[in-house]
């Protein structure tokens, strides 16, 4: 039986390319910010964090493949010699960024008196966490992923 390359569409590689992850995390901080600042002043800030919500679930079942701002950043990238790093920490800060994202894009759509500066809150968040990735090369979901192996919270294989 011949193997053609396919993978499954659940799936996320056991190393990544550091440069596509540092990419990705600036246009997740830039489109973040953009969702914070403009919410207050404009209806689509809110659809931004929409957008990165789904686009957060679709990098964390199937990497950059799926992911819009995967794929910006695997394209812009390429001409670049790739730089491995484990795939499991960054998965687990993929899964960080569907809660950040996850409970701004609630908040935005929750009518309680200043839900969406909560939101806002929560955009913040994100918007520094990745942006730290991005701009810093500092992984704050991989920090926690290593302390939640070193507490026995995460299982290490």
């Amino acid at each position: 039986k011949a193997n053609i390359g396919i993978e499954p569409l659940f799936w996320f590689p056991a190393t990544v390319n550091a440069h596509v992850i540092r990419l990705t995390g600036i246009l997740t901080c830039l489109c973040s910010l953009l969702s914070a600042v403009s919410v207050h002043w404009f209806p689509w800030g809110r659809y931004v964090a929409y957008g990165l919500f789904f686009d957060f679930v679709m990098r964390f079942f199937a990497g950059s493949r799926l992911s819009v701002l995967g794929r910006i950043a695997t394209i812009l990238t390429s001409p670049i010699q790739p730089k491995p790093r484990h795939g499991r920490p960054k998965q687990f800060a993929t899964m960080c960024g569907i809660l950040f994202s996850g409970l701004g894009s609630l908040f935005f759509v929750l009518s309680f008196p200043k839900s969406d500066y909560v939101g806002v809150a929560f955009m913040g968040g994100l918007a520094m966490a990745t942006g730290m990735e991005g701009f810093l090369d500092f992984c704050v979901g991989c920090v926690i992923f290593k302390y939640g192996i070193k507490l026995g919270l995460i299982p290490k294989g």
